[in-house]
């Protein structure tokens, strides 16, 4: 459910924004914690990383 990943370097870090389809609804921190976790165990250098915030954002149904 992963639609895309986006990333921007902010002073000395990089922030990653993960886009999920909006069926995952609800499940959506639980299911980015798991894939950050999945990533982050395959790659040792990324063990540091923590994830600073989830915020859900819901299109706008214009009608």
């Amino acid at each position: 459910m992963l639609e895309h990943l986006y990333v921007e370097m902010c002073s000395e870090r990089a922030e990653l924004v993960f886009f999920l389809h909006e069926d995952i609804g609800d499940g959506a921190t639980g299911a980015v914690l798991r894939l950050w976790g999945s990533v982050a165990r395959g790659i040792p250098q990324l063990g540091s990383w923590v994830v600073l915030d989830d915020i859900t954002m819901r299109p706008i149904d214009p009608f």
